[in-house]
């Protein structure tokens, strides 16, 4: 398991709505409920590029 993994995507659209209505939506984002837990936050990260 890597420290990673509640890192999940999702996609939020800003148009037409307030500030206030497009952040309670990005916070209810799946990513947002690992980042926003009291989890240990990873000691090291790997970005590798698979294809150039």
């Amino acid at each position: 398991m890597w420290a990673t993994d509640g890192l999940v995507s999702g996609h939020l659209w800003s148009f037409g709505k307030t500030l206030d209505k497009f952040f309670d939506e990005a916070v209810a984002l799946p990513g947002w409920a690992w980042a926003l837990s009291n989890a240990q936050p990873p000691r090291d990260v790997v970005i590798k590029f698979d294809q150039i």
